[in-house]
């Protein structure tokens, strides 16, 4: 009963004990002909796993510290009247304007860029000049159809309503708990072993990533298909029953010909 899986995985007073007993598994079960190779495996999946989240937290904290210290200075701005919209919190994108309106000495006003609007209060690119069709990586099985929510900045989160599509450059820890409400996630940044890519497929949920500049190609509001199957999200209503997936009703077959009784998903 010693090598049984129940006692090795509750061995918690020699872990490194029950974590040999578990390679010694994984290498006699690929043989000694590519041991090798299972080893190489191992050394790079415990790097990824240590890594997975390294760099997100340490951005979040640089962008922490970035945030207090344009809110900072915005409020210097603000106290000289020279904040044309005091009631925006600053962000990423105001900082070259702020950190140029402080080095410059005359009084201009400076306008912060505020939250991206809606797509319905937006008079930009007409609908039929986008794009149809967003390629990217699939990094989570599933098929969802949903309304396009961008989290770009910390005063996005606020925006973010159930059942939306997360679209932002990349999954960070401060926005973990908005992915169980979200209908589908699509990011900019790709790969399988980045945060939001995980989480996703432990959620069950679908995504796309590694679609650049996913951000400014897509709107909030705008209606999407995020297909986690074949890393594609579709823009705009879907056109066949099997592109859209609603979770509020079934999917209907789509016949091949009449009569036939043969359909898409056979």
């Amino acid at each position: 009963m010693a090598g049984s899986p129940r006692q090795a995985g509750a061995t918690a007073e020699s872990p490194s004990v029950s974590r040999q007993q578990l390679e010694q598994r994984l290498f006699a079960s690929v043989g000694p002909a590519r041991l090798t190779e299972a080893q190489e495996v191992l050394t790079i999946g415990r790097l990824s796993w240590r890594l997975r989240d390294d760099d997100n937290l340490l951005l979040a904290r640089l962008e922490a510290q970035l945030l207090e210290a344009l809110g900072i200075a915005a409020e210097r701005l603000n106290a000289r009247g020279r904040l044309d919209n005091s009631h925006e919190t600053a962000g990423e994108q105001d900082a070259r304007i702020i950190a140029a309106a402080l080095k410059d000495p005359k009084p201009v006003k400076v306008r912060l860029s505020g939250p991206k609007p809606d797509k319905a209060n937006e008079s930009g690119v007409s609908p039929a000049e986008a794009p149809r069709q967003l390629v990217g990586q699939p990094a989570a099985p599933g098929m969802a159809t949903g309304v396009v929510r961008i989290i770009e900045h910390a005063r996005d989160l606020a925006h973010f309503k159930a059942g939306e599509v997360l679209v932002c450059q990349a999954i960070e820890p401060t926005m973990t708990h908005l992915v169980p409400l979200a209908r589908a996630i699509v990011e900019r940044r790709g790969g399988m072993l980045i945060h939001g890519a995980i989480i996703a497929r432990e959620l069950g949920i679908p995504c796309v990533n590694g679609i650049p500049d996913v951000v400014a190609l897509l709107d909030n509001g705008d209606l999407v298909t995020v297909d986690g199957y074949l890393g594609v999200v579709t823009v705009g209503a879907p056109e066949f029953d099997i592109e859209g997936v609603s979770l509020d009703r079934p999917v209907v077959p789509v016949q091949n010909g009449p009569g036939n009784g043969t359909n898409a998903g056979s």
